[in-house]
């Protein structure tokens, strides 16, 4: 059996223990000066340690500041443009009575014989057509008609495209001697005398009045005719 502790050494060991775990429990230091400062204290922070199990300090990523690269745009494929048609030139009428002048210019012809060029011109503002012969008579200035007879001759007639201003013309040829033989007197106007032409273009149905001024024409009034052409 151990002999009893005297209680004054208790209360010294209890004293001791007590110390010492508050030593433990408090790390912090604590400077005690004579006196109190008043000065500011400056707590500088220092990297934790590293060791080996302790996790690596991370190094923040740098901030690109480069622009983002851009999409070149797409390459346009160019619409195919429809070819426009050139438009068809109107279709060329016939020449119309209307658009049309009358001339008579006197031509050479032989002995016993008398001539003249018919021209008919386009006084419209857009071409017309004209091709054949048409028909012609003699008539007077009171508006009798004159015994006349139009003989075409075989000429193959030409199409022709008269533009405005143009012309077409016909040559006429006639008798200026009398036939006794169908009753035209020898001495004197074989035929009444005729002021003007009546011209009545191809294809057509009205007449042009051209101014006649180369006298009776004798055997009945018998006018050969040539197809129009270019003058």
């Amino acid at each position: 059996m151990r002999p009893p502790v005297p209680r004054p050494a208790v209360f010294a060991a209890l004293a001791l223990s007590g110390a010492l775990l508050v030593g433990c429990s408090f790390r912090g230091g604590v400077s005690v000066g004579a006196a109190t400062s008043s000065a500011p204290t400056t707590t500088t922070s220092s990297p934790a340690p590293t060791g080996p199990g302790s996790p690596a300090p991370t190094t923040p990523a740098p901030t690109s500041t480069a622009p983002a690269p851009t999409t070149p745009p797409a390459p346009t494929t160019p619409v195919p443009t429809t070819p426009t048609t050139p438009s068809s030139p109107a279709p060329v009428g016939r020449c119309l009575t209307g658009q049309l002048a009358a001339a008579l210019a006197p031509a050479d012809a032989p002995t016993g014989r008398g001539a003249a060029v018919l021209t008919l011109t386009n006084l419209g503002r857009t071409p017309c057509h004209l091709r054949g012969f048409g028909g012609i008579s003699l008539n007077r200035s009171d508006g009798a008609p004159v015994l006349s007879r139009q003989v075409r001759t075989d000429e193959t007639p030409p199409a022709l495209t008269l533009a405005p201003g143009d012309a077409a013309r016909s040559d006429l040829s006639w008798s200026t001697v009398p036939n006794t033989a169908v009753g035209e007197p020898a001495d004197g106007p074989c035929e009444p005398v005729p002021t003007a032409l009546l011209v009545i273009p191809p294809d057509q149905i009205d007449d042009l009045p051209a101014l006649w001024t180369a006298g009776p024409v004798c055997d009945q009034g018998r006018i050969t005719q040539t197809p129009y052409r270019r003058p």
